[in-house]
C-alpha cells in the first residue's frame, strides 16, 4: 500500500509541471515531451512557413529575434519567464516544427 501511495504522489507531482505549447489546429504530433522542462513538441503540418509564424506571433506576441540556421527558421520568444523556441523546418510538401519552452535562467 505504501509503494502505491509514494508512486501516486510522484506521478502527480510530474504532471502539475506539464507544459502547454500550442500547435495549429491540423498539426501531426509526432513527439510530446511537454511533462518535464525543457518541454518539447514536435509535429508536421501542411501551413505555410508564414501560417506557423503568424499562428505563434498571434500565441506569444512579436519574437524578441529570429535567425536562419542550416535552411531552418528560428524564432525566440520570451512570455511569462519562459524561453520558447520555434524551429521551422521545411520538408518535402510539409514544414517539421519543433517547439522547446523552458524556464529562463536566473
Amino acid at each position: 500500500m505504501f509503494k502505491v501511495l509514494s508512486t501516486s504522489l510522484l506521478f502527480v507531482t510530474a504532471l502539475s509541471h506539464a507544459a502547454t505549447i500550442p500547435v495549429p489546429e491540423h498539426a501531426k504530433v509526432f513527439a510530446d515531451y511537454t511533462s518535464e522542462s525543457p518541454a518539447v513538441i514536435s509535429f508536421f503540418t501542411k501551413e505555410s512557413e508564414q501560417q506557423i509564424k503568424q499562428f505563434y506571433q498571434s500565441t506569444f506576441g512579436q519574437p524578441t529575434s529570429s535567425e536562419q540556421k542550416y535552411g531552418r527558421i528560428q524564432l525566440y520568444y520570451e512570455v511569462d519567464g519562459q524561453l520558447i523556441r520555434v524551429i521551422i523546418a521545411p520538408q518535402a510538401k510539409v514544414n517539421e516544427v519543433n517547439v522547446i519552452q523552458m524556464k529562463k535562467p536566473s
